[in-house]
């Protein structure tokens, strides 16, 4: 079933990225939390009635896999989850205190972030490919488009732009996205995605 938490045992979330010149694949645990909580924190939205029963699964995992999805149910939001994680935060030890501190935490609003960290972008990414909502992929957007001089990124900055070039080559619907952005941007705006997507446009000549 899609969506179903059982999935996420065999689940691994890549992340390439460094500067230029680092190729290298990093597999991160804070990646995976920010863009599978996001994401399974939209399907609890979606999915109220379903939540009780897919936690019921989740307890069967170790704890530091409970962590994702007791993070997801603040992100959610909503009277049921937050049912379910006063549940948690009362059940004490390791997951009780984790859930007492989510608890206490405000929910990050993803669409209306002005200056994501790397790990909110992920977030971002998570939160689009669970809802199909393009005020998520705008939010990297705007990020990725913040300035447009190479030297002075930011990593949240680079990590964006990355991750918009990349997502936008294998998925047209988020690159159609971009390109309706591109209609209303600022010049600066239009300047860094015609730097970023300068591959895509050039024409190599015989």
């Amino acid at each position: 079933m899609a969506g179903d938490p059982r999935g996420l045992k065999h689940t691994r979330i890549g992340h390439q990225g460094g500067r230029a010149g680092c190729g290298a694949v990093i597999m991160s645990r804070m990646v995976v939390r920010y863009a599978g909580a996001a994401f399974f924190a939209r399907l609890f939205v979606a999915n109220g009635e379903k939540v009780q029963g897919w936690m019921s699964v989740v307890d069967s995992f170790p704890d530091e896999d409970r962590k994702l999805f007791i993070l997801a149910l603040r992100w959610a939001d909503t009277p049921a989850t937050e049912q379910l994680l006063q549940k948690y935060t009362s059940g004490g030890g390791t997951i009780g205190e984790y859930a007492g501190k989510v608890q206490a935490s405000a929910p990050p609003s993803f669409k209306t972030l002005t200056h994501p960290t790397a790990d909110e972008l992920d977030g971002c990414w998570g939160s689009f490919f669970a809802t199909g909502d393009k005020d998520y992929v705008l939010t990297v957007i705007r990020c990725a488009t913040a300035i447009h001089d190479q030297s002075a990124l930011e990593p949240s900055q680079y990590a964006a732009r990355w991750s918009l070039k990349s997502v936008c080559f294998t998925h047209p619907a988020i690159a159609r996205i971009k390109d309706q952005f591109y209609q209303t941007a600022s010049e600066s705006q239009k300047k860094s995605l015609d730097e970023l997507f300068a591959d895509e446009k050039r024409v190599d000549k015989p």
